[in-house]
């Protein structure tokens, strides 16, 4: 009766799992990002970044990379580079070209190949990446990585994912961090976002009112932004879950939704300008030592009061005080005489 009892809860648990996705997609690791209307500064410095020349015209062909390709795709010495890439729909420089409102414009073609104007690329199914682009780990949760290469320090204002759809945001990948790092080896979380959420929970992202046209001369469709504030050299997007209008379709509001095999974005633009001085902390102002109490004065003892000063006897007084004295020894004088005379 035990076996049967096992056997039947064995092939429940088999039976569940085989209707589980093959891949299934995963949850950021971070707080969300500020999703913000108007961009603090319009200066796009994701514009004009080198990167790999590795492409292949049979841009349908999912494995069209060779592996030196492959490296070179994702060697973050370049502008822009991409880890978990089996291959290039179109050009990786088209995610910094700074066009963001077309990607079939017969005027934006480059090299004469597949149109400008859009960053696609192939990802292998069940393929995973931590942050430092490792596989196998406990945390590696990441299907592709997208690295900008600043090559110096530089402050990160804002970040911008673009759509040429109008009105929706489809067209990026719906899920994912954000990292910065100045050495290229250690990573800061500095946060996330999910439109997937968002969505499930009845909302949305708010577009950016500000958006400046692109360098075709184009106004943006529909861009979210998600203000940073930090300064870095480089940024790296880690993705969770693909765009919504990636092979293979689905509505890409549920983590239960298969991964896509294939990645596409109008164009992810960085925002910012020259590095800002860390601001230094004033030293807490000393406090002032209490003043000492004074101790009373003592009080004086009354003064004593002098004996009034005799004044000294001048010449004159001297003078006359003897011609008295004369004066009378001769009067006595005579009158001893006058007497012995009777």
């Amino acid at each position: 009766m035990m076996k049967r009892v096992l056997s039947l809860v064995l092939s429940i648990l088999i039976a569940g799992m085989m209707l589980l996705p093959a891949s299934a997609a995963s949850k950021p690791l971070g707080k969300e990002l500020k999703n913000i209307d108007t961009l603090g500064t319009t200066e796009m410095i994701s514009f004009g970044l080198t990167s790999s020349e590795a492409y292949s015209e049979d841009s349908w062909a999912a494995d069209s990379l060779t592996e030196k390709q492959i490296e070179d795709v994702g060697d973050i010495k370049h502008g822009v580079s991409l880890i978990g890439v089996t291959g290039l729909e179109r050009p990786i420089a088209g995610i910094a070209d700074g066009i963001y409102t077309s990607g079939n414009t017969g005027g934006a073609q480059l090299n004469g190949k597949k149109a400008n104007g859009a960053g696609s690329w192939y990802t292998k199914l069940g393929t995973h990446y931590n942050v430092k682009g490792e596989t196998g780990k406990d945390d590696s949760i990441y299907f592709s990585l997208l690295t900008y290469n600043f090559g110096k320090q530089m402050y990160i204002d804002s970040v911008a994912f673009s759509t040429s759809n109008g009105s929706n945001a489809n067209g990026y990948p719906q899920a994912g961090d954000l990292y910065v790092s100045d050495d290229g080896v250690n990573w800061t979380l500095v946060g996330s976002w999910d439109r997937a959420a968002k969505r499930m929970a009845g909302g949305d992202y708010v577009p950016v009112t500000n958006m400046p046209a692109d360098t075709l001369g184009k106004a943006a469709l529909t861009t979210n932004a998600f203000a940073v504030g930090v300064n870095a050299q480089y940024v790296r997007f880690a993705f969770t879950l693909a765009a919504g209008i990636s092979e293979p379709a689905g509505d890409y509001e549920s983590y239960a939704n298969p991964e896509s095999k294939s990645v596409a974005v109008r164009e992810i633009a960085v925002f910012g300008g020259a590095a800002k001085a860390a601001e230094t902390t004033k030293a807490p102002e000393t406090t002032k030592a209490p003043e000492t109490t004074k101790a009373p004065e003592t009080t004086k003892a009354p003064e004593t009061t002098k004996a009034p000063t005799t004044t000294p006897a001048t010449a004159d007084t001297m003078v006359t005080l003897t011609l008295v004295v004369m004066a009378a020894a001769v009067c006595m004088t005579a009158a001893l005489r006058k007497r012995n005379a009777k």
